[in-house]
């Protein structure tokens, strides 16, 4: 058994495929332990990693001798991404938390949930600008702005076509890590099977899984957006620190999100076509649910 404080596996990724339901549910296991925080950042925030594995492994100080004890940070996914010249993805060695982390725990374990990536584009994209931080409306135009190259995908977070390539990212953590390390979900097989899923991540951590998960009906990360754009805005911009602000904030929000353009879903399920044919032969799989029923 490791020492008290070392993590024995992470989630690192990929956001908007579950990752928060992973953390919550298992969580709430006896013998599995997780920060109450998500989302620890350790590997890819330099401000956190510069103090050191100590410092990280103080915020598992609340273990309490339960057998796997583990974190999601979804960003330890991406970072470490570059670009060339021709835009094609290369990783950046002094900047790639895979090797971060290979470097301090060449056998941790580590847990992957993959969603297909146009729903998983169009689902970060609706966060941002939840979030104030995405102002470019609809959808369709923040992808041309990409494809035309008005929005630089070296330098802005905003992508979301660019950073919906998968297949280098996990030849990155397949050369670092043994195949018998990783575990990968399809976010749409298992979130209809909550259950059968943990059990699966159970196993794969060496621990007994519950007689029954509780609340594995109930979605936790349900998504809102808001309902006037330009009201988000002025709440972002001007009420944010403001009751009223709040008040108004909750009020201009719906559950779910506007449905894709028609074009441009069938422009994205031509483009990733050869994106997801290369994760197949990666994960040695089909992944037909992503092609029978994208969105």
């Amino acid at each position: 058994m490791q020492n008290a404080s070392r993590p024995t596996f992470l989630i690192p990724g990929v956001s908007r495929a579950g990752t928060t339901t992973l953390h919550d549910y298992l969580s709430e296991h006896d013998d599995i332990f997780m920060p109450a925080a998500k989302e620890l950042r350790f590997f890819d925030r330099d401000e956190n990693y510069s103090r050191g594995t100590e410092y990280y492994e103080q915020q598992f100080a609340n273990h309490d001798g339960e057998t796997a004890v583990g974190e999601a940070s979804p960003p330890y996914w991406y970072r470490g991404i570059t670009f060339d010249s021709n835009r094609n993805y290369r990783f950046d060695p002094s900047d790639d938390p895979p090797a971060r982390i290979r470097e301090q725990y060449p056998d941790i374990k580590l847990i992957f949930t993959l969603r297909n990536p146009i729903s998983r584009a169009y689902s970060q994209y609706w966060k941002n600008v939840r979030q104030g931080r995405e102002r470019v409306y609809p959808f369709s135009d923040a992808i041309e702005a990409e494809i035309e190259g008005s929005r630089d995908h070296r330098d802005t977070a905003m992508c979301w076509y660019y950073k919906n390539q998968y297949s280098t990212h996990l030849e990155r953590w397949f050369d670092l890590f043994d195949e018998d390390q990783i575990l990968l979900l399809i976010f749409e097989e298992w979130i209809g099977d909550p259950p059968a899923a943990l059990d699966r991540i159970c196993e794969f951590l060496d621990v007994e899984p519950p007689e029954q998960w509780r609340d594995t009906d109930r979605q936790k990360n349900e998504t809102k957006t808001p309902k006037n754009l330009r009201l988000n805005e002025i709440y972002h911009d001007h009420l944010r620190w403001t009751g009223i602000g709040e008040l108004i904030y909750y009020l201009n929000l719906r559950t779910g999100y506007p449905e894709m353009d028609s074009e441009m879903e069938r422009y994205l399920a031509d483009a990733f076509e050869s994106e997801i044919s290369a994760v197949e032969r990666i994960i040695g799989r089909k992944l037909d649910v992503w092609r029978n029923d994208p969105f």
